[in-house]
Protein backbone atom coordinates (compact mmCIF):
# COMPACT_ATOMS: atom_id res chain seq x y z
CA UNK A 1 0.00 0.00 0.00
CA UNK A 2 1.38 3.03 -0.78
CA UNK A 3 1.19 5.87 1.88
CA UNK A 4 -0.38 9.11 1.02
CA UNK A 5 1.59 12.29 2.33
CA UNK A 6 0.25 15.91 2.05
CA UNK A 7 2.19 17.81 -0.45
CA UNK A 8 3.74 21.02 1.08
CA UNK A 9 2.59 24.11 -1.27
CA UNK A 10 2.26 27.61 -0.75
CA UNK A 11 -1.44 27.88 -2.35
CA UNK A 12 -3.51 26.43 0.82
CA UNK A 13 -2.96 25.93 4.70
CA UNK A 14 0.34 24.26 6.26
CA UNK A 15 -2.27 21.67 7.89
CA UNK A 16 -5.17 19.34 6.99
CA UNK A 17 -7.63 19.29 9.31
CA UNK A 18 -10.46 16.99 9.74
CA UNK A 19 -12.99 15.99 12.56
CA UNK A 20 -14.93 13.22 14.14
CA UNK A 21 -17.93 12.89 16.75
CA UNK A 22 -17.21 9.76 19.31
CA UNK A 23 -20.29 8.85 20.54
CA UNK A 24 -20.17 7.45 24.70
CA UNK A 25 -22.05 4.63 25.98
CA UNK A 26 -23.07 4.76 29.76
CA UNK A 27 -20.43 4.29 31.35
CA UNK A 28 -18.53 6.77 29.56
CA UNK A 29 -16.42 4.31 27.19
CA UNK A 30 -16.18 4.98 23.26
CA UNK A 31 -19.50 3.55 21.30
CA UNK A 32 -17.75 4.20 17.92
CA UNK A 33 -16.70 7.57 16.39
CA UNK A 34 -18.45 9.26 13.38
CA UNK A 35 -16.72 11.36 10.26
CA UNK A 36 -18.44 14.78 10.70
CA UNK A 37 -17.76 16.24 6.93
CA UNK A 38 -19.31 19.53 5.22
CA UNK A 39 -17.43 21.26 8.35
CA UNK A 40 -17.51 24.84 7.32
CA UNK A 41 -16.37 26.64 10.07
CA UNK A 42 -15.01 25.80 13.73
CA UNK A 43 -14.81 28.74 16.68
CA UNK A 44 -13.79 28.22 19.99
CA UNK A 45 -14.93 30.28 22.60
CA UNK A 46 -13.43 30.22 26.17
CA UNK A 47 -14.68 33.42 27.76
CA UNK A 48 -13.59 34.12 31.38
CA UNK A 49 -15.08 37.33 32.53
CA UNK A 50 -13.55 39.75 35.27
CA UNK A 51 -15.15 41.76 38.13
CA UNK A 52 -12.94 45.25 38.99
CA UNK A 53 -12.42 45.75 42.41
CA UNK A 54 -11.81 49.47 43.32
CA UNK A 55 -10.03 52.02 45.09
CA UNK A 56 -11.86 53.02 47.53
CA UNK A 57 -8.77 55.66 49.65
CA UNK A 58 -9.20 59.27 48.62
CA UNK A 59 -6.49 59.83 46.35
CA UNK A 60 -8.07 57.94 43.32
CA UNK A 61 -11.55 56.77 44.28
CA UNK A 62 -13.16 54.79 41.75
CA UNK A 63 -9.91 53.16 40.06
CA UNK A 64 -9.83 49.63 39.60
CA UNK A 65 -6.85 48.02 41.32
CA UNK A 66 -7.29 44.99 39.90
CA UNK A 67 -9.35 42.41 38.04
CA UNK A 68 -10.62 39.43 39.48
CA UNK A 69 -11.63 36.50 37.13
CA UNK A 70 -14.72 34.89 37.14
CA UNK A 71 -15.28 31.12 35.97
CA UNK A 72 -14.40 29.80 32.38
CA UNK A 73 -16.41 28.89 30.03
CA UNK A 74 -16.03 26.35 27.25
CA UNK A 75 -18.09 26.37 23.83
CA UNK A 76 -17.78 25.01 20.20
CA UNK A 77 -19.70 26.49 17.26
CA UNK A 78 -19.45 24.41 14.47
CA UNK A 79 -20.93 25.31 10.99
CA UNK A 80 -21.66 22.59 8.96
CA UNK A 81 -23.31 22.06 5.13
CA UNK A 82 -25.79 18.78 5.75
CA UNK A 83 -25.39 16.92 2.39
CA UNK A 84 -27.28 14.02 3.03
CA UNK A 85 -30.24 12.90 5.18
CA UNK A 86 -28.27 13.18 8.47
CA UNK A 87 -27.86 16.32 10.30
CA UNK A 88 -25.29 17.25 12.66
CA UNK A 89 -27.66 16.23 15.90
CA UNK A 90 -27.93 12.95 14.07
CA UNK A 91 -24.24 12.77 13.72
CA UNK A 92 -24.08 13.70 17.49
CA UNK A 93 -26.63 11.14 18.77
CA UNK A 94 -28.48 8.46 16.68
CA UNK A 95 -29.93 8.27 13.63
CA UNK A 96 -33.43 8.12 15.48
CA UNK A 97 -33.09 11.52 16.77
CA UNK A 98 -35.19 14.74 15.73
CA UNK A 99 -34.50 17.40 18.17
CA UNK A 100 -32.27 18.65 20.89
CA UNK A 101 -34.09 17.32 23.56
CA UNK A 102 -34.01 13.36 22.54
CA UNK A 103 -29.75 14.03 23.57
CA UNK A 104 -29.71 12.09 26.77
CA UNK A 105 -25.80 12.02 27.20
CA UNK A 106 -22.46 13.40 26.47
CA UNK A 107 -20.40 12.94 23.23
CA UNK A 108 -16.33 14.12 22.65
CA UNK A 109 -15.28 16.05 19.60
CA UNK A 110 -12.04 14.96 17.89
CA UNK A 111 -10.40 17.32 15.86
CA UNK A 112 -7.07 15.85 13.95
CA UNK A 113 -4.51 18.30 12.36
CA UNK A 114 -2.22 16.74 9.96
CA UNK A 115 0.67 18.43 9.16
CA UNK A 116 2.48 17.74 5.65
CA UNK A 117 6.68 16.89 5.64
CA UNK A 118 9.21 19.41 6.31
CA UNK A 119 7.13 22.12 8.52
CA UNK A 120 9.11 21.98 11.47
CA UNK A 121 5.84 20.49 13.65
CA UNK A 122 4.36 16.99 14.89
CA UNK A 123 2.96 14.84 11.96
CA UNK A 124 -0.33 14.72 13.89
CA UNK A 125 -1.88 16.91 16.58
CA UNK A 126 -5.34 15.36 18.50
CA UNK A 127 -7.23 17.90 20.02
CA UNK A 128 -10.28 15.71 21.96
CA UNK A 129 -12.99 18.01 23.58
CA UNK A 130 -14.77 16.03 26.13
CA UNK A 131 -18.30 15.81 27.84
CA UNK A 132 -19.85 18.07 24.73
CA UNK A 133 -23.34 18.93 24.93
CA UNK A 134 -25.65 20.77 22.61
CA UNK A 135 -26.66 24.42 23.06
CA UNK A 136 -29.02 24.76 20.48
CA UNK A 137 -29.30 23.23 16.82
CA UNK A 138 -30.36 25.84 14.30
CA UNK A 139 -30.79 25.25 10.84
CA UNK A 140 -30.73 27.50 7.80
CA UNK A 141 -32.28 27.14 4.35
CA UNK A 142 -30.29 29.60 1.88
CA UNK A 143 -32.20 28.88 -1.72
CA UNK A 144 -30.25 31.90 -3.68
CA UNK A 145 -28.01 31.13 -6.84
CA UNK A 146 -31.04 28.13 -7.73
CA UNK A 147 -29.65 25.62 -5.39
CA UNK A 148 -30.88 24.49 -2.03
CA UNK A 149 -28.17 24.85 0.68
CA UNK A 150 -28.68 23.93 4.62
CA UNK A 151 -26.32 24.85 7.01
CA UNK A 152 -26.38 24.29 10.54
CA UNK A 153 -24.77 26.51 13.49
CA UNK A 154 -24.79 24.40 16.40
CA UNK A 155 -23.12 25.91 19.86
CA UNK A 156 -21.40 22.77 21.88
CA UNK A 157 -20.20 23.10 25.40
CA UNK A 158 -17.84 20.95 26.93
CA UNK A 159 -15.91 20.39 30.22
CA UNK A 160 -12.11 19.86 29.32
CA UNK A 161 -9.97 19.38 25.92
CA UNK A 162 -6.69 17.38 25.64
CA UNK A 163 -4.23 17.73 23.49
CA UNK A 164 -1.82 15.64 22.24
CA UNK A 165 1.07 15.07 19.11
CA UNK A 166 1.52 11.95 17.34
CA UNK A 167 4.67 11.57 15.45
CA UNK A 168 4.11 9.34 13.20
CA UNK A 169 7.88 8.37 12.26
CA UNK A 170 9.02 7.84 15.60
CA UNK A 171 5.37 6.52 16.31
CA UNK A 172 5.35 8.23 19.70
CA UNK A 173 2.29 9.85 21.41
CA UNK A 174 2.77 12.99 23.56
CA UNK A 175 0.29 14.79 25.60
CA UNK A 176 1.10 18.80 25.36
CA UNK A 177 -1.76 19.89 27.31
Amino acid sequence: MVEKRLPQTEARLSISTFFEVELLNDDGTSAGKTKLGSIENVKENNPRPTNPRYQADDDNPGDIIERIPNLVDRTLVITKAVLNIRDMIQSFGSADMNDIIDMRKPFNIIKKEKYPENVGGPATKVTKYLGCWMHDNPKEYNIAGGSLKMIQNATIGYTRKEVTTVDLDKGAEEVIG
